[in-house]
């Protein structure tokens, strides 16, 4: 696998923390590589606040996650309102909101799950920052008794478009 390397180029090796590719690039340069390692890892590249595309953006830059939420039964009907309000004026009012689809779980209904499509990284920042957004957020922190998001890659990008046509 190493024949496919190219020895005529720098190659950039980086992993969390910048121990494990400490030790690789070091190997690779034993066998003649010409290679950097990026110290302190991703994590310190992250935060020196420096560009990162991960696995959420696909190649047209999609952001596709599930919002994995649980909410304190005392404010379930409340929670529930914001979910379902926040979601229809971001889709409504936001261009690069594809779809904000909140689902309440059958076997538990306290537990949430949101089907978020952004268009690219910023739509999603943008998304963010608007009032509606915040409002929701702010207004519901102390529902919340737990939040996990989880980013996802398509399987099968050319078949999105028709999930959507498929609906009317």
């Amino acid at each position: 696998m190493l024949e496919k390397l190219p020895k005529d180029k720098t190659i950039a090796i980086y992993c969390r923390s910048g121990r494990r590719s400490a030790n690789a690039a070091g190997k690779l340069a034993d066998v003649g590589y010409k290679c950097v390692n990026l110290k302190g890892g991703i994590i310190a590249w992250e935060e020196a606040n420096m560009p990162v595309i991960t696995s959420e953006q696909d190649k047209n830059g999609l952001i596709i996650r599930i919002a994995e939420i649980e909410v304190h039964p005392q404010y379930l009907k409340e929670y529930l309102e914001a979910a379902r309000s926040v979601g229809a004026e971001s889709v409504k009012k936001e261009p690069g909101v594809i779809c904000i689809f909140p689902n309440q779980m059958t076997e538990d209904e306290n537990k949430i799950r949101i089907v978020e499509i952004y268009r690219n990284k910023e739509a999603y920042e943008h998304h963010l920052k608007t009032e509606h957004f915040q409002t929701y957020k702010q207004g519901t922190l102390h529902m919340v008794k737990s939040l996990n998001l989880v980013d996802l890659s398509p399987l099968d990008k050319e078949a999105m478009p028709l999930i959507f046509t498929k609906i009317q």
